[in-house]
């Protein structure tokens, strides 16, 4: 740990004169936990920032540092317990204080007065033990997980993680569990807030196709006041369809009453339209934006891109079904008119075949129920049911809670719900 600038030489061994900085990485949770309690008798926070430099000088490794600055009354840096564990070799020098010169040895623990002390702007001025971001987490990932998984603590240890400041966002292999716990249990405790401030829903919707599971995370950030959709480029309904996660749409338009518009999403369903049918099918689709609203452009280019996901080779019959459940909860929740064959026709007619024109067509009718060559207004009683969504939207509100409180005939609730087709399908 020391090493000499001059030497002396007695009975055979050669003695440093010169006691010289040396940074000792700290590679495991049992150094962690070790130097931790040596240095400030407890394991967190793990952080000694006693050197007016320390910002300047770290090098975002887990180290110790012992230094020395030049002169003849500054102080030395050191913790003796450290170096007992990192130079065994050296102990006896060190338990007779041997190793320095007496009174000129000052603790970590101890933390001297800067006034005390001359800055060397060749190293470090202060010996400190810091942390890195996001560096103890993942130490400590597999015993939390551990612990998860075998004592029944899952609430205690939320609790923790919430408060844990060295915690920005729980790794993707304890969120898992403590979801899967949660909506196991229906857990509706105000630690769940501190849950959401901890890990990226949108990121854990488009990775994992849970209904059920994402149907509660989205009653508890409505009941809670997260808010998921605020100052986005996009909506959460977009995130399902960009990863093709289709059967989370169906939540989402719980929490919101309607599928989000945004024309910030029109390039990647571009993009993704042009991937799966190689040629200049881009250039043509752009066209349409002379002639339509920047709105309708959108909803063309949304359904366009359902459609080409799942007609690519290799897709499953259970795909297309779970696109068309799609396409209609997202036609159901917007007050548009409906696209027509005609729109379909003029956009992509000169690049697709009329058996792929036709096929486009009868699967856009088919889920959504209805089929219109021109723009026919939306009927009354759907626009009713947009309007009561987006009321009971704007007073916060989950939206099969406030349809339930309405009080209406059990039918009419189901019509608020967007669930007719759904009805119609078990009736028969």
């Amino acid at each position: 740990m020391y090493r000499r600038q001059s030497y002396s030489f007695h009975r055979g061994r050669y003695f440093t004169d010169r006691v010289q900085h040396q940074g000792i990485t700290l590679h495991s949770l049992a150094d962690y936990v070790r130097f931790s309690f040596i240095v400030q008798k407890s394991l967190t926070p793990l952080d000694l920032k006693l050197c007016e430099r320390y910002f300047n000088t770290h090098n975002f490794t887990l180290t110790y540092h012992l230094s020395m600055v030049g002169g003849v009354s500054e102080h030395i840096s050191t913790e003796e317990k450290c170096r007992k564990v990192l130079a065994t070799d050296r102990s006896l020098l060190y338990r007779l204080h041997l190793d320095l010169p007496k009174g000129r040895e000052c603790s970590l623990y101890d933390r001297p007065k800067f006034g005390d002390l001359v800055v060397d702007p060749s190293i470090p001025h202060i010996g400190s033990i810091f942390t890195p971001p996001d560096r103890l987490l993942p130490l400590l990932c597999d015993y939390i997980v551990k612990a998860l998984r075998l004592t029944g603590k899952e609430l205690r240890i939320l609790e923790w993680l919430v408060r844990f400041d060295e915690c920005s966002e729980i790794p993707s292999k304890i969120r898992d569990i403590l979801i899967e716990f949660l909506s196991s249990k229906k857990i509706h405790s105000p630690i769940v807030k501190g849950f959401f401030n901890k890990f990226n829903l949108r990121e854990w919707m488009v990775e994992s196709e849970e209904p059920e599971i994402l149907e509660y995370l989205l009653y508890e950030a409505r009941h809670k006041g997260i808010i998921l959709e605020d100052g986005r480029n996009y909506g959460l309904t977009d995130c399902c369809i960009i990863r093709n996660v289709y059967l989370n749409i169906g939540p989402t338009l719980k929490y919101n009453y309607a599928a989000t518009y945004s024309m910030d999403i029109c390039a990647y369903y571009l993009g993704s339209i042009t991937f799966f049918r190689v040629g200049t099918i881009g250039s043509v689709i752009r066209k349409a934006e002379t002639w339509m609203s920047r709105r309708r452009y959108y909803k063309l280019l949304q359904f366009f891109k359902i459609y080409s996901s799942f007609t690519c080779s290799g897709c499953r019959a259970s795909e297309r079904a779970d696109a068309s459940e799609a396409v209609r909860l997202l036609w159901e929740s917007v007050s548009d008119s409906f696209l027509t064959s005609n729109e379909i026709m003029t956009v992509l007619g000169e690049k697709l075949t009329a058996k792929e024109l036709t096929d486009m067509c009868n699967f856009y009718s088919t889920a959504v129920g209805e089929s219109h060559s021109f723009l026919d207004p939306r009927s009354l009683k759907h626009l009713c049911r947009t309007a009561i969504r987006a009321f009971l939207w704007a007073y916060k509100l989950w939206l099969p809670d406030g349809i339930r409180r309405t009080g209406l005939p059990e039918k009419l609730q189901s019509y608020l719900n967007l669930e007719k087709v759904l009805q119609k399908q078990s009736g028969s």
